[in-house]
C-alpha cells in the first residue's frame, strides 16, 4: 500500500490515490468502522476515494483546515512513521499522536492540521471521507455508541 500511495506523488504534499484493492478494502473497512460507532448512520453512497498526505524533508508545511466541502465524516489512517496531528477546539487547541495504522475518525467540520515530523523523515497518512444523512449531527453526543 504504501508502495502505491508513493508511486502516485507528483508534485505535492497531498494528491489523490488511485482506489486499487487494497484502498478499497480500507476503505469498506472505514465505512464498517463507521457504521459500528454510531447508534444511526445513514451512509450517503459515494465513489470510494482516498487522498494521501506525504510529509518529507521536500514538503513540510501544512496548513488549518476542514473536510466540510466534501463529507460529514472524516478519516486519517496513519500509513507511515505517523507524527501529531493538531486540532482546534473552543478551549483551545490539542495534538493527537496516533500509531501507524491507527485511524482517527472526527467530523468534517473539525480544524485540523497534520504535522511535519521534526526529523523530516517520511510520514504518510491517508484522508478518507464519507456523507450521511444525519450531516455533521451524526456526532452528536447521544448518537455515539457506548463501548
Amino acid at each position: 500500500m504504501l508502495e502505491n500511495v508513493l508511486r502516485s506523488r507528483i508534485f505535492d504534499f497531498s494528491y489523490t490515490i488511485n482506489m486499487s484493492e487494497d484502498f478499497v478494502d480500507l476503505y469498506n473497512c472505514f465505512l464498517e468502522t463507521v457504521k459500528s460507532i454510531f447508534k444511526t448512520c445513514n451512509l450517503i453512497p459515494k465513489n470510494p476515494a482516498c487522498y494521501a498526505c506525504v510529509l518529507d524533508n521536500r514538503f513540510s508545511h501544512t496548513l488549518w483546515h476542514t473536510h466540510v466541502a466534501t463529507s460529514h465524516i472524516s478519516a486519517a489512517f496513519y500509513l507511515k512513521q505517523p507524527s501529531e496531528i493538531g486540532f482546534q477546539a473552543e478551549s483551545g487547541e490539542f495534538t493527537i499522536k496516533p500509531k501507524e495504522f491507527d485511524m482517527l475518525i472526527f467530523s468534517s467540520q473539525d480544524y485540523h492540521k497534520p504535522m511535519a515530523p521534526k526529523n523530516k523523515d517520511l510520514r504518510v497518512s491517508l484522508n478518507i471521507e464519507t456523507y450521511c444523512k444525519e450531516g455533521i449531527n451524526v456526532f452528536n453526543k447521544s448518537n455515539i455508541k457506548e463501548i
